[in-house]
């Protein structure tokens, strides 16, 4: 099992003092004998009923953890050897930073290498997520401060797949963090593609984050009607690539909405239009 690959590269870590906590969301596999296999004293293991929502399984981790650090690791990812130290080592070297993430390589059946970003970036990186152009985020490449929780609370346990962004925003937008370039976590992709719904639900959770900074000050007008109107168009594709015209329409119009001036807009309206009249 890979929860077992998991594990080990948590054993392997050339930092040591850490614990770790395996909160099994009700399989129905043999991830309990799995883990039973280690008998390392700081792997807990808990079991809850299955829940599904991924804010509420990572809440009963961090209840449960003491360390003045937490990271997360997905049953699938692998940290590599010095993931913990070297991130430990940015958090001492800039005090005033209160998380720091990283580059990741992407193993598994799809073929994706993700770009080489800043080597190392302290400070405001709210904005640069959002565009998605200078840092990447993955959960299992963070790690943050305890001390967070007392101005951010828990994870939204409400959202079905965006919590860890949500979580992730909330953090950025008070807190200075550190990106490095160095590629500390590797990431499992599977080939083949999501429900035809279900692959739209990131987008829809991403309108929600970016209108929730919003609310709370921490965009302006323009940078959410930017933000939001870029979810909208990229859901757009998205159903168009999965041959559902009507969806497509819906987030294109929004998108023109949005952005009346921006010519784009209105031609991928009028290519779902084309397609929905065509039934392709």
């Amino acid at each position: 099992m890979l929860i077992g690959e998991t594990i080990q590269s948590v054993l392997d870590q050339t930092y040591r003092n850490w614990e770790l906590i395996i909160v099994d969301d009700g399989s129905e596999d043999n991830t309990e004998t799995v883990v039973a296999n280690y008998k390392d004293v700081r792997i807990h293991y808990i079991k809850i009923s299955h829940s599904g929502i991924f804010g509420f399984v990572r809440n009963q981790g961090i209840k449960i953890s003491t360390g003045e650090l937490i990271a997360f690791l997905d049953s699938d990812d692998l940290w590599k050897k010095d993931k913990l130290e070297f991130q430990v080592s940015l958090l001492l070297q800039n005090s005033k930073a209160m998380f720091a993430f990283s580059n990741i390589d992407i193993i598994g059946e799809s073929k994706v290498v993700t770009p080489d970003y800043e080597n190392v970036f302290v400070g405001n990186v709210l904005l640069p997520v959002l565009e998605e152009r200078r840092f990447v985020f993955y959960p299992s490449c963070l790690i943050f401060k305890r001390s967070i929780l007392n101005t951010t609370g828990l994870m939204n346990e409400t959202l079905s797949s965006g919590s860890d962004m949500n979580f992730f925003f909330a953090m950025s937008a008070r807190f200075s963090g550190i990106f490095t370039n160095r590629r500390l976590t590797k990431i499992r992709k599977h080939a083949g593609g999501t429900s035809d719904f279900h692959g739209a639900l990131p987008f829809m959770d991403g309108i929600f984050n970016i209108e929730s900074l919003h609310h709370d000050g921490f965009l302006t007008d323009s940078e959410n009607i930017y933000f939001v109107s870029k979810n909208y168009y990229r859901m757009g594709l998205f159903f168009l690539g999965k041959a559902l015209p009507i969806q497509a329409r819906n987030s294109f119009l929004k998108y023109a909405r949005l952005r009346p001036f921006h010519w784009k807009g209105w031609v991928r309206l009028a290519q779902s239009l084309l397609r929905g009249f065509l039934k392709i």
